[in-house]
Parts: C-alpha cells; structure tokens; sequence
C-alpha cells in the first residue's frame, strides 16, 4: 500500500506539472523559477523511482516538504495561505501540498525518524524482543526434536531464523542438563 500510495503522489505531481506546461505553452502565461525546480525534482523523483525506491522516497519527501512553503511549485498557478505582519508576508504555505506531505508522512513516517536520528534505540529493542517472541515459539515447537535434529538446526542458521537456532541451542541445553 505504501509504494501504490506513493506512485500515486508522484502522478498526481507530475500530471500537474505536465497539465502546466501545456498550458502555458498556449497561453501568454510565464512559468516562473520555482515552478521550473519544482517540475525538475519530481522528474527526477520519478526517475530515480525506477533504480532506487529508497532514495526517491527522500526525494519525494524533500519535494513535498519545499512544496509546502512554495520554495517550489508544482503547477503555474498557486493555492497560499498566508501570514502578514504588518502588511509584510510573513510564512506562506500551499494547502494541496501540505495535505499531500500530510499523506506522504502518515505512510512514511519512519523516514523523517531516521533522517532525525530518532528510533534507532527502539527498533533495535523491538528487535530483540521480536526474536525473544521467535525463540519462545519455536522452543514450543521443537521441543519433540531429539537433539541431532536441532544441531541440524544449529549447524545450518543460513537457512533457518535466528530464533529457530536460539531455541535450539537452548533446547539443547536443556536436554543435556536433564539426561
């Protein structure tokens, strides 16, 4: 669901950025400069989505989030919601894009913790704990394996997961301790 929601926001960008550019071919309208980067990092976006999915999730995320303070547009007209301080704009932002970024963070919110740095210590903890659940069931299922077919185990871990090898080890040790 994550890769179809994320084609879809860079469709929905390019098709805007091609519907732009058709019109204002035939029309007078001019293209400014951040419509131009705009267009430019979603082609690219889309062309980097086709080698590296990874990448051109940042890509996507960096767009969006520029998108969203119209550093750069995706389309020649623009949708702002605007703060004025004393007559003055002060921070403007693009509503469509915003709920796109919205969109794209909801799927995609482990990317901004890993770009912060956060995280790390609680995945490397839920990984523990997910091969401590793994060890705890496949104890449960090999506990009537005689103790050649868990060194079996042991002997081939490529091929087997790691809580499959820990349990053995451990029913191993089990089974010596009480013969």
């Amino acid at each position: 669901m994550k890769k179809t929601i994320e084609l879809l926001l860079i469709g929905a960008l390019l098709s805007s950025c091609i519907y732009s550019l058709i019109f204002t071919s035939v029309t007078d309208y001019v293209v400014d400069f951040q419509s131009y980067l705009g267009f430019a990092l979603i082609l690219l976006t889309s062309i980097i989505r086709f080698k590296n999915i990874k990448t051109s999730t940042y890509f996507l995320g960096f767009s969006l989030f520029l998108g969203t303070f119209n550093l750069i547009k995706f389309s020649h007209t623009s949708f702002e919601f605007s703060f004025f301080i004393a007559g003055s704009k002060v921070l403007g932002f693009n509503q469509i894009i915003v709920i796109l970024f919205l969109i794209f963070l909801s799927v995609n919110g482990h990317v901004i913790k890993k770009i912060l740095g956060e995280g790390k210590e609680s995945t490397e903890l839920e990984k523990q704990q997910m091969t401590e659940k793994e060890t705890e069931t496949f104890m449960k299922k090999f506990s009537n394996k005689s103790i050649i077919e868990l060194q079996e185990i042991i002997d081939n871990p490529a091929s087997y997961v790691t809580g499959a090898v820990m349990a053995s080890k451990k029913l191993i040790e089990e089974k010596k301790k009480g013969l």
